[in-house]
């Protein structure tokens, strides 16, 4: 339940991805799931905050130290989010976050890569620029890499977002608390339980359920279509079917010798067509619902227009078996 480069940057530099199941009251990786998946060959752990929402990285921690593991956080969606006091991004070795067009921070595209680590800071930097090391000659490079620098433009859109991200993250905060407690006086739609380690919350996506039963049966896509015919902008809260499902890896696209996946120093290979992931597949399919950031930099009225939206087509699921 995440975008594709999450695993393929693992790919990228020849190791294998292996995938963890979700757990179903938060939509994020499930520590019990990584801990099942850990093999003696297992280097890190990528948590991925879905949507912004921290996964429990206290627990994910404990794992990581237990097995002598590196954490690199995905916060893509959680630009400002923090668990117990402590910004997402700032709780593991490495982390990274996104600035595509889409995101609550954007500059079109691009990213950054924060660490407390000095040596992988300076890996970090000599990856970004094509293979140059700090303080050394402008034109001697130590490894292979690329030119992934962001220009100054981009850095200053960045920074004029920053002087109003916490103003942002506040009143989105305030509208999803709002729409939540709307949402559980109407059967059938559910928010998400909100972690008490979870002490501010900023989202790509605000996700919440579908309860297909209470529906009589009637399928979440059928429900979907509805709300967007009275405008609005519902999704299902994930970038498509699970990574696993994609072509890329259920086809083992990766090239003629087929490394990482068919490496023969790795010895085992592995099949991605047997990777079953329970959770995420039925979340996916029938149960989850999101809306987009941006809607919820509106009013309490928004919110209403929503909730009123709801409401009828709750009051109207006859009319969707027709």
């Amino acid at each position: 339940m995440t975008f594709v480069a999450t695993a393929t940057s693992v790919a990228l530099v020849n190791a294998i991805p292996i995938f963890a199941d979700v757990d179903p009251e938060t939509y994020n990786i499930s520590p019990q799931a990584i801990e099942d998946a850990i093999t003696e060959r297992t280097r890190a752990i990528i948590p991925v905050h879905n949507g912004g929402y921290p996964c429990d990285m206290d627990a994910i921690t404990q794992i990581a130290k237990k097995h002598d593991l590196v954490v690199i956080e995905d916060c893509a969606h959680a630009h400002g989010s923090e668990w117990k006091g402590r910004k997402c991004g700032s709780l593991g070795h490495l982390s990274t976050f996104s600035f595509q067009q889409f995101k609550v921070m954007t500059c079109g595209e691009g990213g950054i890569v924060l660490t407390s680590d000095e040596e992988l800071a300076e890996k970090a930097y000599s990856f970004m620029h094509i293979g140059r090391m700090p303080g050394r000659p402008f034109y001697e490079f130590h490894r292979l890499a690329s030119n992934l620098r962001l220009t100054e433009f981009q850095a200053a859109i960045l920074l004029c977002q920053l002087e109003r991200l916490d103003e942002q993250i506040e009143r989105r905060e305030e509208n999803i608390k709002y729409l939540g407690e709307g949402l559980k006086q109407i059967d059938g739609v559910e928010p998400l339980n909100r972690d008490e380690r979870v002490t501010r919350w900023s989202f790509y996506y605000w996700n919440f359920k579908y309860r297909e039963e209470e529906f009589d049966g009637i399928p979440r896509d059928k429900f979907i279509e509805a709300l967007k015919a009275e405008g609005v902008p519902i999704g299902v809260g994930a970038h498509g079917e699970p990574i696993y499902r994609n072509p890329l890896f259920q086809n083992m696209n990766f090239g003629r010798t087929g490394c990482p996946i068919k490496c023969p120093l790795y010895g085992k290979g592995i099949d991605y067509r047997k990777t079953f992931c329970p959770e995420a597949e039925r979340i996916y399919q029938k149960e989850a619902l999101s809306l987009p950031h941006a809607i919820f930099l509106g009013g309490k009225e928004d919110m209403d227009l929503i909730l009123d939206a709801i409401r009828k087509v709750r009051e109207n699921t006859e009319e969707l078996r027709k």
